[in-house]
């Protein structure tokens, strides 16, 4: 157990050592303070930011998957007759 409380402290000691700034959200453009890497201000805005710089692949992704599924109930409706 004194094994899990020594990694427990390391990690928090070097949460702490990280730096910290105050930045700009890229999707919404509200300030924040994280550390250097972060870019977003929220998750919410981070998955808005994906989506629409993946919005085409999305779609044809989420259509696909429309046409599959209707095409199985076309299917099973047919085959209940």
């Amino acid at each position: 157990m004194q094994g899990i409380q020594d990694i427990s402290e390391a990690a928090r000691f070097l949460a702490a050592r990280r730096r910290r700034v105050e930045a700009a959200c890229a999707f919404c453009g509200r300030r924040f303070e994280g550390t250097t890497r972060r870019r977003y201000c929220s998750r919410s805005c981070a998955n808005k930011a994906y989506y629409q710089a993946h919005k085409a692949t999305i779609r044809e992704r989420q259509r696909e998957t429309y046409r599959r599924r209707k095409g199985l109930q076309g299917q099973q409706e047919e085959g209940q007759r």
